[in-house]
């Protein structure tokens, strides 16, 4: 513990007055969390260490993660024992349920895309530790996220920060945080490099060594999403249906209607009724018909966005527009390729609806993702994408509709 301590001092940014000595720590059982729990140890704190039991239900939306649900209690534990602290396994896969498979299947099958990292980070994880802290009568959560949180004494508000070290910054995943959650929360690696994190755990458990990398929330494949949605749906959702272009004509067949979603690239194997295979990304879904009318993955990129369901990382004023940097997740194989960051021009609409513009730049988005925006470094908020209001070609012509909107 003696490395720990003479770190400890880096930690001191997340450090607030008012903190009580008493802090629950989420334990998982990996390099983050350990090294929170010996910086607080080392700061005095009395440290309670809480680990989230999933079982092996949420196996595909944990697919890349290196060790199953026991082999993770069982290193949470061995951990607390080194580090001398109480451990709590709390059994946590009706939440994960909850919080995370059922909106992210919810979502598909109205075919929006998501990602289930950003109700996995914000809603499951923080939310249920900040549940079991209530429940111990603790008042504060520390957690290993790359993120870090600073008061803002003039405005009385707290401020969501990036990580200092941009690959190791998770503050986008937490942008459905409130203001509440972050007066409870702590974030001590937020400014500590990856180097240092490192070094800190070896020196609490060499076993535990430099080779295991934070980490990252992924996207999922289209082959996790399956293995996630096919035990689950009706037969009528496996039925398969025609692709077909503006124009009318049949170019492939896709295999059960939850599969697709506007702005999903169509892939070749699925155009099977035309000898050129193109780049096309379905446009929408024709209940009806059961088929998607699919245009060319050029045409979908679109300069201006509508975006919906507004959350706020805390108050600040949307009656102007405002300039600032919107995060996307990285493109795949089954989505367009885009940067994972723009300026763009934030418009606010009615209710909890924005307009961003990203001028002259063209840029493709998925029906239903999370779009969060920041500004200096702090998250702001997020949103999700509804649909384009750019004219939309197809074989026939322009259409004015708006592609990928939920209907």
């Amino acid at each position: 513990m003696s490395q720990a301590a003479t770190y400890s001092s880096k930690a001191t940014s997340a450090k607030r007055d008012s903190r009580s000595s008493k802090v629950l720590v989420g334990l998982s059982g990996g390099i983050q969390s350990a090294v929170v729990a010996a910086l607080l140890r080392a700061q005095g704190r009395d440290v309670v260490g809480v680990h989230l039991k999933l079982s092996s239900a949420g196996a595909p939306f944990l697919s890349r993660c290196r060790k199953t649900a026991d082999q993770s209690v069982a290193e949470a534990v061995r951990l607390a024992k080194i580090l001398d602290i109480h451990l709590e396994v709390v059994e946590a896969q009706s939440e994960f349920q909850a919080f995370v498979e059922d909106p992210f299947i919810h979502d598909r099958l109205g075919q929006w895309v998501n990602s289930p990292c950003f109700n996995c980070h914000s809603q499951f994880k923080v939310g249920l530790l900040l549940r079991e802290a209530d429940r111990l009568k603790i008042d504060h959560v520390a957690t290993g996220h790359g993120a870090s949180i600073a008061h803002d004494p003039s405005l009385g508000v707290y401020r969501l920060l990036a990580a200092t070290n941009p690959h190791q910054d998770q503050s986008a995943y937490l942008s459905g945080l409130s203001q509440a959650q972050l007066s409870r929360l702590e974030f001590p690696l937020g400014n500590l490099s990856e180097t240092i994190v490192k070094r800190l755990s070896v020196e609490i458990d060499e076993t535990l060594g430099p080779d295991q990398a934070r980490s990252q929330p992924c996207l999922l494949s289209e082959r996790e999403v399956e293995a996630v949605m096919r035990p689950r749906l009706p037969s009528y959702f496996h039925n398969p249906g025609a692709i077909r272009l503006g124009s009318g004509s049949i170019v492939g067949e896709h295999r059960g209607s939850w599969q697709f979603y506007p702005g999903r690239v169509v892939p070749p194997e699925m155009q099977g009724f035309t000898q050129e295979k193109t780049a096309l990304v379905a446009l929408r879904l024709d209940q009806e018909m059961g088929s998607f009318v699919a245009i060319s993955q050029q045409d979908w990129p679109a300069s201006r966005w509508i975006l919906a369901d507004l959350h706020t990382v805390r108050p600040f004023d949307l009656f102007h527009s405002l300039d600032c940097k919107l995060r996307l997740l990285p493109g795949g194989s089954s989505w367009p390729q885009r940067s994972a960051e723009y300026v763009a021009r934030v418009l606010p609409l009615e209710g909890d609806r924005l307009l961003v513009d990203f001028g002259d730049v063209r840029v493709p988005l998925m029906a239903g993702e999370v779009i969060v925006f920041e500004s200096g470094g702090e998250v702001l908020g997020r949103a999700r994408a509804v649909g384009h209001v750019d004219r939309v070609k197809t074989a026939q012509g322009a259409e004015d509709v708006w592609g990928g909107q939920k209907s």
